[in-house]
């Protein structure tokens, strides 16, 4: 049995690079979905969770829904780390 080459190399930096970088606010514990206004989608065996997900999220930004304004929470360090 042949052993697998071990030939990648890294891919050069570009401005497209980032890491992520996540807000600090505080979130509210839940929201209940607007069963009226909102389409649940269903992917059944489609095996399309990310693309489903995605459509939901279109589709909630689409009816207008704006969260409450975040509230700035401060960061936490370890004791005796300024």
């Amino acid at each position: 049995m042949t052993k697998p080459a071990r030939n990648a190399t890294q891919d050069t930096p570009d401005t497209r690079d980032h890491l992520y970088e996540p807000a600090l606010i505080k979130l509210a514990p839940e929201r209940a979905p607007q069963v009226e206004r909102e389409q649940i989608l269903d992917q059944g065996s489609e095996g399309a969770c990310t693309g489903f997900a995605l459509a939901a999220v279109i589709n909630h930004s689409a009816l207008g829904y704006r969260p409450p304004a975040p509230e700035a929470i401060e960061p936490k360090t370890a004791p005796g780390v300024r």
